[in-house]
């Protein structure tokens, strides 16, 4: 027997990790048995020639600029004073692997030798084509760990960015900029290696494996081999009359700018209705109702309360106080995913900052200029406005139930996929579904979809799209910004209780280096899933310090240093010089 055999199972299987990246560097062929769940069995063979010029140039020629930026500051630091430039590039080097831990990424770190060589080799000839649809928290999450070099991806959207979802309530008072939410999917990984269509999926053919697309007029059918649907949802009207029509839905980054230029339009009007002595018309049109009472609409609330209490004042100081601010939710509480004692300081809060918050309120019925509410003891009201807007919940969209109904589902919210994130109904291991899209246990939030595409990333690129272990989602907390620089945050650590049982399985420790059982060999897997204990310990942050909390964790989420840069950039703005109440383009 090897010698291997008689150490410790993780150590035994990082002994045998440069052994096979040896034999790949040397442009053998390896063959490796990946054991997958009972008696499935399927072989894999890595077919690699060896480095060549082109590749070099290639990685050159994409990271090239960056390398010699790099390798001047800390040249010239290091000519004038050695030991600074060490201690300075510990600092940044430190930095960016604890922003690799922090972001459940620190595999890629781990992988980033094997991908360098796979870039000098050049793109394998016989990739498996991956057709992504969406840009959204899952299909980016998906695509930005996939080697491109193993793999032809294809991204299909109608929309050619991704935005942080989490600071788009600040979007509509001009807390962060629009752009500096913003990541354009042609500048980010896998870019420049992989394609992107701005397009939307109009229909599947999942016999000849084909997948419809119609753009700027233009149609086309795309082949794929492995097909992951992240399409994302819509907003849930509920079928409530007038709400389509009248009602201003946050969403999509669109409907940020859009309701930011709905609220500085409504106070100009505003200005001129009360030069013209008409102070109902003024009252109505600084009439805000925001329907909803989650995170969305607790959080849009609280920016447009701050923007009411500081910027306005000194802006319009005319009509700033003619302004009404009503929350509307239908349930007892606010934030109902919170305990009830935070959702009732969340209201008493948003109350003291002059919103009015109306629970156990529901719509009726919408039109252009009022609002039916009904109470659950059966009053009646009509409530004016100027501006409404709807963040009630969120339901499948048209594209969603076309695929739903191309594998015989029949399910209204959404694809039904099994704990593998397969498409039920689908040929085994060749469509996915992940994200608000899908129809699973599990909440639909950005951190269910983007742990699900890191997830399915992990399994095409270890385990040839064939996961041996289900999906299992990690809560890590729920958090929402309340007003006057305080926020709620409720913080879920790692499960300590492992530790105490022993070092078998090192499942703490695993969390903490994200290193996930797809990585180790079959033979040194546990098996089985990390389970999460019924009352999990949790953390509760209020105030200042949840304020704190909330704006560290939103920073660390941003995919890229230059979004980082922005919206830090933002916030120091506006703590210094204010939001700005004005803008130059029309937006309709």
């Amino acid at each position: 027997s090897s010698p291997l055999e008689f150490l410790p199972g993780r150590i035994r299987s990082l002994c045998r990790i440069p052994h096979q990246r040896l034999a790949m560097m040397l442009g053998i062929a390896v063959p490796r048995a990946v054991n997958l769940v009972g008696s499935r069995h399927i072989s894999i063979s890595v077919q690699k020639c060896g480095p060549t010029l082109a590749g070099a140039k290639d990685l050159a020629s994409v990271h090239g600029r960056n390398w010699l930026a790099a390798g001047g500051i800390f040249g010239t630091a290091a000519m004038i004073n050695p030991t600074a430039a060490v201690c300075v590039g510990s600092m940044f080097a430190a930095a960016h692997v604890t922003d690799l831990a922090v972001n459940d990424d620190l595999d890629d770190l781990f992988y980033l030798p094997r991908q360098t060589y796979n870039h000098l080799c050049g793109a394998a000839p016989n990739r498996k084509r991956v057709v992504v649809l969406g840009s959204g928290w899952g299909a980016l999450s998906f695509v930005r760990k996939l080697d491109p070099m193993y793999f032809d991806v294809t991204i299909v959207s109608p929309r050619n960015y991704f935005f942080y979802t989490p600071l788009l309530a600040g979007v509509t008072t001009s807390t962060v900029k629009a752009h500096s939410v913003l990541e354009a999917v042609r500048q980010t990984k896998p870019m420049p290696y992989a394609n992107f269509l701005k397009a939307e999926c109009t229909s599947l053919d999942p016999a000849n494996k084909l997948v419809s697309l119609e753009g700027h007029g233009i149609s086309v059918d795309l082949p794929y081999d492995h097909l992951v649907c992240a399409v994302g949802a819509q907003p849930n009207t509920f079928g409530i009359p007038g709400v389509q029509e009248n009602a201003m839905f946050l969403k999509e980054l669109d409907h940020g700018l859009a309701v930011r230029h709905r609220i500085l339009d409504r106070l100009e009007r505003a200005m001129i209705a009360h030069a013209a002595g008409r102070m109902d018309e003024v009252r109505r049109l600084l009439s805000i109702v925001v329907v909803g009472g989650g995170p969305t609409g607790v959080e849009f609330a609280a920016e447009v309360a701050d923007l009411m209490n500081s910027d306005l004042k000194r802006s319009f100081p005319v009509v700033a106080d003619q302004i009404r601010l009503t929350l509307v939710e239908a349930q007892s509480d606010l934030l109902t995913m919170f305990k009830k004692s935070i959702g009732e300081h969340v209201k008493q809060h948003l109350e003291s900052v002059g919103v009015t918050v109306r629970t156990q309120t529901m719509v009726k019925s919408v039109d252009d200029v009022s609002i039916d509410l009904n109470t659950t003891a059966g009053d009646s009201e009509t409530m004016d406005y100027g501006l409404l807007v709807w963040v009630a919940g969120v339901g499948a969209r048209p594209i969603t139930k076309k695929l739903a109904a191309a594998f015989g589902q029949s399910n209204p919210r959404g694809l039904e996929i099994d704990q593998f994130l397969r498409v039920k109904g689908a040929e085994e291991n060749t469509v996915f579904a992940l994200g608000d899209c899908t129809v699973s246990r599990n909440p639909w939030t950005a951190q269910v979809a983007a742990q699900q595409g890191k997830y399915l990333a992990r399994a095409f690129r270890d385990e040839e799209a064939n996961a041996s272990l289900p999906f299992e989602y990690c809560h890590q907390g729920t958090m929402a910004y309340v007003g006057e620089g305080k926020s709620v945050a409720v913080l879920s650590p790692p499960n300590l209780d492992t530790v105490t049982k022993g070092f078998a399985r090192v499942s703490f420790f695993r969390s903490l280096a994200s290193c996930p059982d797809s990585m180790l060999k079959p033979e040194h897997r546990t098996g089985v899933p990390v389970v999460t204990p019924e009352k999990k310990f949790e953390i509760n942050v209020l105030g200042m310090s949840g304020f704190a909390v909330w704006r560290g964790v939103y920073f660390s989420k941003l995919f890229s240093y230059s979004n980082r840069f922005n919206v830090a950039t933002d916030w120091v703005r506006n703590f210094f010089f204010g939001r700005k109440v004005a803008e130059s383009a029309e937006i309709s």
